[in-house]
């Protein structure tokens, strides 16, 4: 996978994470005033219902901005649904995880119901349980902790 691979996926990911904060949020009844993809300067937006959607210039993050005049009014939803729109972003991931193994799976000829619809939910937790194994490490190695670019250079290897 090239630099464009990896920025695509990257891009994917984002685009993915967002989501699941801003269908949390509607699920929640928190107001959202933005979705954006991207940080800097807007390059195409549309407002659908009272949501601004956004395509900004650097697509190498993302943000879901609830429709709030004053952030403190932010406590005012319930303890459980504030946690539910942190929250949405990684669930989105984990969600997501599972159709992508699925169609890993595919890719590698072992077709069967069993490969395609109950498989890539074990797949998905044992892939969990291994990184918060992890978690200790990089406490104690936070030269282990890598950002994108460590991510781009071992995913370009990978391949």
């Amino acid at each position: 996978m090239g630099y464009l691979g990896a920025l695509a996926l990257l891009g994917l990911l984002i685009l993915i994470h967002e989501a699941g904060h801003l269908i949390a949020g509607r699920l929640m009844g928190i107001p959202i005033a933005e979705f954006s993809i991207g940080f800097g300067p807007r390059l195409r937006s549309w407002r659908r219902g009272q949501t601004d959607y956004v395509l900004r210039a650097l697509p190498l993050g993302g943000f879901v901005l609830p429709a709030l005049a004053d952030p403190a009014e932010f406590r005012v939803f319930a303890l459980r649904k504030r946690l539910a729109f942190f929250l949405g972003g990684r669930l989105a991931h984990l969600g997501a995880a599972v159709p992508l193994v699925a169609a890993f799976n595919a890719t590698r000829g072992r077709l069967s119901l069993h490969v395609l619809l109950i498989a890539p939910f074990g797949q998905v937790v044992q892939a969990c349980g291994q990184f918060l194994s992890l978690l200790p490490t990089l406490v104690t190695k936070p030269e282990a902790l890598r950002g994108v670019i460590g991510i781009v250079a071992e995913g370009s290897g990978m391949a």
